[in-house]
């Protein structure tokens, strides 16, 4: 997050963000959540987004691209 008006270094985090909020935070009910489960939910979403998400473009997971891209 950089300095405000360069929006271009924000627009990866707010891309994030956004689909964090609308595809976790907001299929649940305001009652639902509270702070104990809150964590649980956002570390089991950042989990599902970084190794399970199918990528449609590369019909991969985002883990088995890094993987490729790792040599040893």
């Amino acid at each position: 997050m950089s300095r405000r008006g360069n929006s271009p270094d924000n627009g990866a985090c707010e891309s994030f963000f956004g689909t964090l909020k609308n595809e976790c935070i907001y299929t649940y009910k305001v009652n639902e959540l509270n702070y104990s489960n809150i964590y649980n939910v956002i570390s089991d979403y950042i989990e599902f987004y970084n190794y399970v998400r199918p990528i449609l473009k590369y019909k991969k997971t985002p883990y088995e691209i890094r993987m490729e891209k790792v040599s040893f």
